[in-house]
């Protein structure tokens, strides 16, 4: 009996603690209690009957059934002291190759199973027998198997038959979905896998059944048939609909997943949405803030923004028209040693912003009604206030002490956030050079933003900014 893996895939693991619960369970029953399923496949190619008949230059004429079901019933009669009487009906078909289902009773005393159910291949033109155990793969009872093998412990094998593999995928799914240990995300994951198999076969049926009857004139292959379908927005909302209410699970988290499995991508976040190992939501975010990055870090779109000078997120620190206090320890500093700019000058300034634009704009406690004034002549709209919490600070007299710097974050268009987790509008960090603005704040903006960035009036350089300022280059 055979592993595919593919098909062990589609089984969500079993926790540590569930598993455990499962190797106690069966060694407390002497074996498994419940039988391993398992799908008796096609052989490959031709028997080795019929590919001697063709080498030795023969024709092959096919079989009639009546002919397979006779020769499984004289294997079936052929079991020895079992003493079967079995029925067989063709349950499937290949090109070279028929399905027989063979069912019985075994009338001994003895035996601990009384009916019993098996499928062989026959080949279609000599009526050949292809049992092969390497044709068998398990499709349910992966944990059982390792088990009982491992301890020795016995277990029962139920055969089942599908048409392809995706109809044996299928089965796993329907058989998975209602476990009870997985989250509500795990189960919309793969309830929307079902949705899109049953689609699938559906329209495959349909064009099989079409073509049978001599549809003429038909454009589509089979194909295009599923894939016109399965894009038809209408049909597959009233599936997602119907899907959602049958196995019990929210729409809203199907369209979710529809959503998030657009991109390659997106499917593997799924995977890992299926395993348990993240959230929906979180594949959600990230497949967000991919389609962002992209959009932003597109090259001809960053080409574009360069040639107009413009910038996806601005950082501006301006040199506010204020007079250092003179003070008699140190009587040389009678001014600021860079030069400062009126509000009417700061007001004229034409922001480099590209249409969808972030702004944080640096300011203290004395020039914010002017801070919020600059926002209105730059044509930004003021969302919310960044505040970075200092040790310490200057205390005028008679006031409290100004232990905080603001950055008020504006907008213009609709900028989207890449990352919004961790992400509070108070922070605290060191304080620095005079005005130096701390790198956890850069450290914030470089994580929740893309695209180009600039910063004005700065000090220093900032990785993954431009700058601009009289003492940039420092």
């Amino acid at each position: 009996m055979k592993i595919d893996k593919e098909f062990a895939a589609l089984i969500t693991a079993l926790s540590a603690d569930e598993r455990k619960q499962l190797e106690e369970n069966i060694i407390e029953h002497g074996g498994a209690r419940d039988p391993l399923v398992a799908w008796r496949i096609a052989p490959e190619g031709m028997s080795d009957e019929a590919e001697q008949a063709l080498a030795d230059g023969g024709q092959l004429e096919a079989a009639t059934d009546a002919e397979i079901i006779e020769a499984a019933m004289q294997a079936a009669a052929d079991c020895g002291n079992r003493r079967p009487y079995p029925d067989c009906r063709i349950a499937g078909r290949t090109k070279h190759w028929v399905l027989v289902e063979v069912t019985g009773h075994i009338d001994d005393d003895d035996c601990k199973y009384g009916d019993w159910r098996v499928f062989v291949w026959y080949c279609a033109y000599t009526c050949e027998r292809g049992w092969d155990d390497d044709q068998l793969i398990l499709i349910d009872g992966h944990n059982r198997l390792e088990i009982c093998t491992r301890l020795n412990l016995p277990f029962e094998v139920v055969e089942v038959a599908f048409e392809d593999r995706d109809a044996a995928a299928l089965w796993i799914e329907e058989n998975q979905v209602g476990r009870r240990n997985l989250s509500e995300d795990q189960r919309s994951v793969i309830a929307d896998s079902i949705r899109e198999r049953r689609s699938r076969a559906a329209v495959i049926a349909a064009a099989s059944k079409a073509g049978s009857t001599g549809g003429r004139g038909r454009k589509n292959s089979v194909e295009d048939n599923v894939s016109s379908t399965l894009s038809d927005d209408g049909k597959k909302g009233r599936t997602r609909a119907a899907v959602a209410d049958e196995l019990k699970v929210p729409e809203r988290k199907l369209r979710s997943v529809a959503e998030v499995k657009k991109t390659e991508a997106g499917k593997e976040l799924l995977k890992q949405v299926r395993k348990g190992e993240i959230t929906l939501a979180e594949a959600r975010r990230q497949v967000k803030k991919a389609e962002v990055v992209a959009k932003l870090e597109d090259v001809s779109a960053r080409k574009a923004k360069e040639l107009a000078g413009q910038y996806d997120v601005i950082v501006i620190d301006p040199p506010w028209p204020m007079e250092k206090i003179e003070r008699d320890v140190t009587p040389e500093q009678v001014a600021f040693e860079y030069p400062t700019m009126q509000e009417s000058e700061l007001a004229a300034m034409k922001m480099p912003a590209a249409a969808d634009c972030h702004l944080w704009l640096w300011t203290t406690p004395k020039f914010l009604p002017m801070s919020l004034r600059l926002l209105d002549s730059w044509s930004f709209k003021y969302v919310c206030t960044f505040v970075w919490h200092k040790p310490g600070g200057f205390q005028p007299f008679g006031l409290p002490q100004y232990n905080c710097e603001f950055a008020l974050y504006a907008r213009r268009g609709s900028p989207k956030f890449i990352d919004t987790k961790a992400f509070p509008v108070c922070f605290e960090a060191k304080r620095g050079k005079h005005s130096e603005k701390p790198e956890a704040f850069y450290d914030i903006v470089r994580r929740v933003t893309a695209g180009r960035r600039i910063d004005i009036f700065n000090r220093r350089q900032i990785d993954g900014f431009d700058v601009w300022g009289n003492e940039a280059s420092q």
